[in-house]
């Protein structure tokens, strides 16, 4: 299903440039600031590890959502569940049957990676507000309709801020 087009605030520039900040992580790619630079500052990396690997603020509360397979209503998980410990995807979640896409910043922000079935692997950059729109509405940057087995997560700023910046720290402690 196809949808209007959600302007895009930045392209994806040639050259990436990571600087890891003591109180977060700040990402500019090709000169272009996708994540926001003043808000990945104020990340905080352990709300959102605990976000990606459980589905859980770091104060334990779920996470609400909407859709996605049945049994991460009963069971719970996080980013980490269907995309992987890296971000880095290709699995197939039970019932789904479609693998999943790699989520890292090198990912989402990039030109993204080469991989299997139906996802080629390729969408314009994602930004917050991009992001934000594919987790809560299921819209992709590409603007299609995302699968019915991705989760509609219920992130306020701060919460996706926070996984933002550990979906960056991904690329930066994978090497």
């Amino acid at each position: 299903m196809r949808r209007n087009r959600i302007p895009s605030l930045f392209k994806v520039g040639l050259f990436g440039l990571f600087a890891t900040l003591t109180t977060g992580v700040m990402v500019i790619a090709g000169g272009h600031d996708f994540w926001g630079k003043t808000s990945l500052a104020e990340a905080s990396l352990p709300n959102g590890r605990a976000i990606f690997k459980t589905g859980k603020f770091e104060n334990g509360v779920r996470v609400p959502i909407q859709g996605g397979p049945h049994w991460i209503h009963s069971e719970g998980g996080g980013c980490e569940t269907c995309h992987g410990s890296k971000g880095l995807g290709g699995i197939e979640p039970e019932f789904c049957f479609i693998a999943t896409p790699p989520i890292s910043y090198r990912y989402l922000v990039g030109d993204g990676y080469h991989f299997t079935q139906r996802q080629d692997g390729t969408h314009p950059a994602y930004t917050l507000k991009t992001l934000k729109i594919a987790l809560q509405s299921g819209i992709n940057s590409r603007d299609d309709e995302m699968d019915y087995c991705m989760p509609r997560w219920r992130l306020d700023d701060k919460a996706l801020r926070d996984l933002a910046g550990y979906l960056t720290h991904l690329d930066t402690v994978r090497k």
